[in-house]
């Protein structure tokens, strides 16, 4: 029993060892066993050699870096985590909050429950699909704009070549600024239902071998006026 401070210059070893107060170690305490520690352990600065097993709480009030790899069943932080490599997650991922990435690539499926507000610019390299999608601002279409269903537009439709395979319903206005050219009109029918109002000069050319403008009135109108 030693009841006063005490000094150990050398080596000391202890097959059973108690501290009732404090003991302070200026040079390094090294542990080639198992240790356990029942109350609070503090540490200004401390590295682990293998394996460090916590049945309880880790508690960080500060800074922490791990240099390799870490591993965990359940984690949960309270302020910012700063990872500057690769945050890599084998199975599912939830985020209740907001998530900020500088930059993020997704090998599998990313499912969004809410809103995806992406501010600037986005690009896809393989396909997108959407069960409803809306966008405030321009968007950019290098390739092709595939719709299998009906699409709708509200405001207005500019496109530099477009191509129809099916019917195109207009239920507003069609205003041509340019001409406009209808391949197979002979062979196909073009039905106007209401007036065809035109502005400046019909220029009709005909190579076929039938009439060039063939026009039917039913009824007891005149034909032209």
């Amino acid at each position: 029993m030693v009841e006063d401070d005490t000094t150990f210059k050398g080596h000391i070893s202890a097959v059973d060892a108690s501290f009732t107060s404090n003991v302070d170690i200026s040079g390094k305490l090294v542990v080639e066993d198992e240790t356990t520690f029942n109350g609070h352990l503090s540490a200004v600065d401390a590295s682990f050699t293998s394996n460090v097993d916590i049945s309880g709480e880790l508690q960080v009030e500060d800074d922490a870096s791990f240099n390799g790899h870490l591993s965990a069943m359940d984690a949960s932080f309270t302020s910012n985590v700063d990872i500057s490599g690769k945050l890599q997650v084998d199975d599912d991922a939830s985020f209740k909050g907001h998530l900020s990435a500088m930059d993020a690539s997704f090998t599998s499926n990313v499912d969004i429950s809410g809103k995806l507000v992406v501010e600037d610019e986005t690009t896809f390299n393989g396909h997108l699909s959407a069960v409803d999608a809306s966008f405030t601002s321009n968007v950019d279409i290098s390739g092709k704009l595939v719709v299998e269903d009906d699409a709708t537009f509200k405001g207005h439709l500019a496109a530099v070549d477009a191509s129809f395979t099916t019917d195109v319903t207009i239920g507003g206005n069609l205003t041509i600024d340019g001409s406009f050219n209808f391949n197979e009109v002979i062979q196909n029918i073009t039905t106007v239902n209401n007036e065809l109002l035109i502005s400046t000069q019909v220029d009709i050319s005909n190579q076929g071998t039938g009439p060039a403008l063939s026009v039917t009135q039913y009824g007891d109108e005149k034909v032209i006026n």
